[in-house]
């Protein structure tokens, strides 16, 4: 009985090891500490021309870019799409905007990129593996125009394709809650870092937005986007 007492502390000497690694894991991973970690990688973005505003999310993804939706930077006159004379963008822990350039834009994909002059920002990481169907994820967005705040949701679907203003494109579907202002916004993985760019919710048909359905652009269709 004496011998075998080195091997059974050693046995759980080696769980304890093992359990406080997973201990550590998750606590890096809660959701306060992926807002943390990206909360100054959101930032509001206000959209303007004349009397026409639009709110909604843009993610910085280097020192001086931001990318967002198209359709957060546009408007609509006459059934002709335009772009708003005035961008400009506030972080979540100051009271001022600052002015946004836009570099360039896919309609179709409802992208655009834009730049900061006057500030440099802390780049959000991308994922560089598989978008896992059943994993959870945060989303991080300007909701209903009232700052920087997350929710949680699940993959439901890791590709499927919606056909929005006749144009067919591919998004990630998760089950969670939205509302407006969060287009633009960042979809992340539980180890906070981007898989996709928040778009679009479906509506009935009354044009009430359907809740518990949120859409994301994938990160592969950003690459491409940035790349091009």
């Amino acid at each position: 009985m004496r011998k075998a007492t080195p091997i059974i502390a050693m046995i759980s000497l080696l769980l304890a090891i093992g359990l406080t690694g997973v201990y550590i894991l998750e606590l890096q991973n809660t959701p306060d500490r992926i807002f943390d970690k990206n909360m100054n990688s959101v930032v509001e973005l206000k959209a303007t021309t004349d009397e026409i505003e639009s709110f909604g999310t843009a993610v910085i993804i280097s020192e001086t870019e931001l990318i967002t939706n198209y359709h957060v930077i546009s408007y609509t006159n006459q059934g002709v799409s335009n772009i708003h004379r005035s961008l400009e963008i506030r972080f979540v822990d100051e009271s001022d905007y600052i002015t946004a350039t836009l570099i360039k834009y896919d309609e179709n994909l409802d992208l655009a990129l834009l730049s900061m002059e006057d500030k440099k920002g802390e780049s959000i990481s991308f994922q560089n593996g598989d978008i896992v169907e059943g994993e959870s994820v945060i989303l991080l967005g300007n909701a209903n125009n009232l700052g920087i705040s997350i929710t949680s949701g699940i993959i439901s679907r890791s590709k499927v394709n919606i056909i929005n203003n006749m144009i067919e494109n591919t998004y990630i579907q998760v089950d969670a809650t939205s509302t407006s202002g969060v287009s633009g916004g960042a979809l992340v993985d539980s180890n906070g870092k981007l898989i996709g760019i928040l778009t679009l919710r479906i509506l009935d048909n009354e044009g009430t937005p359907i809740y518990g359905y949120v859409f994301a652009i994938p990160i592969f269709t950003i690459r491409e986007f940035l790349t091009t």
